[in-house]
């Protein structure tokens, strides 16, 4: 990490208080509003807290921030979910990321730690789990993109009863952008990244991985495992590129029944997984959207009342996203061909249900590709060439909303 930067807390207008040990830090959170900071050595965890003497007994949201852009025109640390916390009338715990606040350039560290905190998740896991031990508080946690991962990874450690919201999270620091990644672990951990650097190994993913080896940081979250007293609500933008790399294998880690037409569940890891066209790409999701299901899930309303409201406010919630894992049938689609004079006519028919819409065709000779017809939504296509004197073959493939394909083929 770089040579510690000087903080500016006078922007947040609040009285800052240090803490020697977490039993302090909980103490104090319990009795005026006020930047509380947990003292670790060279550095510090800083709780941003509102609604102090109100958290006691009370629904209380902790928020985690994601990248922050500009940062080298910023001085930290920085917290997030303020104004949302003050339109629900909700005490909030906002926890700044000592990795980014103490580098004067790093935009995103994930709560991941450092070499200056290694087990940084486990120490707030700790004190929100103190916290809720003194004041019988009920913890929401929510977080988008970097601060979903943090959320999602917290939340798995807690002991106490929570719940969670993570949007367009990422689930695997190493399938995050690799110009990012590096950045945050030559920051975190800059003589564990030399020495990568210095044995030659690779660059871009390789080296992110053999990084992430030798630090032996927790950086993946698609097996994390929600316990019944807790609940977690994960929400993804259809468009955002988030959908392959990190919605699909967190998807794929364990077995989900379908929920609604946008939605799936894991009873076993008490996850919900819904997608919407909210937003487009990894934009962040509405802000009226949030704050509204934060409410929803702080007041402890059932999932299926989430979920509905979700779906009235998305412009297309009666969509239904497929998906191959969860749906199966989609494997009994029929593949058919029709011949002509020289033409080949081939035909694909899928559950209407299933309302997929990708579909794509190879026409084959002796075993060689001649033609295709790549993804449409047309589920025909005629090819040229055909001859009944040579072995022909077609293939035909069809893809979910997540990208997964199944394919048949007919020889003729």
């Amino acid at each position: 990490m770089a040579k510690p930067i000087k903080l500016d807390y006078s922007r947040w207008g609040l009285k800052v208080v240090d803490c020697q040990t977490i039993e302090m830090a909980v103490e104090q959170s319990l009795l005026k509003d006020g930047i509380y900071r947990i003292v670790l050595g060279a550095a510090s965890i800083d709780l941003l807290i509102l609604g102090a003497r109100d958290i006691r007994n009370s629904k209380t949201l902790v928020s985690f921030s994601g990248a922050v852009t500009d940062r080298g025109s910023k001085c930290g640390p920085f917290f997030s979910g303020l104004t949302i916390a003050n339109d629900l009338g909700l005490p909030l715990i906002a926890i700044a990321d000592p990795t980014v606040s103490y580098n004067s350039t790093l935009g995103l560290g994930w709560y991941a730690g450092s070499h200056l905190i290694p087990d940084l998740p486990d120490v707030i896991a700790e004190y929100l789990d103190r916290l809720v031990v003194e004041s019988n508080c009920k913890l929401t946690l929510f977080g988008g993109s970097g601060g979903g991962f943090a959320t999602i990874n917290i939340l798995s450690r807690l002991k106490c009863g929570a719940s969670g919201l993570a949007f367009n999270p990422q689930t695997s620091i190493g399938e995050y952008y690799p110009s990012a990644v590096l950045d945050y672990l030559e920051a975190a951990f800059p003589e564990c990244y030399q020495s990568v650097v210095l044995s030659e190994v690779g660059t871009g993913r390789a080296r992110i991985n053999a990084v992430i080896e030798q630090c032996d940081i927790d950086h993946d979250v698609t097996l994390a495992s929600i316990s019944p007293n807790k609940a977690l609500l994960y929400l993804q933008n259809e468009t955002d590129w988030h959908v392959q790399r990190h919605l699909l294998p967190f998807l794929q880690a364990d077995f989900w029944t379908r929920f609604s037409n946008k939605a799936f569940k894991n009873n076993d890891r008490r996850v919900v997984v819904c997608l919407g066209d909210w937003s487009v790409g990894h934009a962040a999701l509405p802000r009226d959207l949030i704050v509204k299901v934060i409410s929803l899930i702080a007041r402890q309303y059932e999932m299926d009342s989430v979920i509905r409201y979700i779906d009235r406010y998305s412009k297309s919630g009666k969509r239904f996203l497929s998906s191959f894992s969860v749906d199966g049938a989609a494997e009994e689609f029929d593949l058919s061909v029709s011949l002509g004079k020289d033409t080949v006519s081939c035909f694909i028919t899928v559950d209407q249900k299933l309302e997929i819409d990708q579909f794509a065709f190879y026409l084959l000779k002796n075993g060689e590709r001649i033609n295709m017809r790549w993804y449409e939504s047309n589920p025909t296509a005629i090819f040229e060439g055909y001859t009944e004197s040579e072995s022909f073959a077609a293939v035909g493939f069809v893809k979910d909303h997540f990208g997964s394909v199944i394919t048949k083929r007919i020889d003729f």
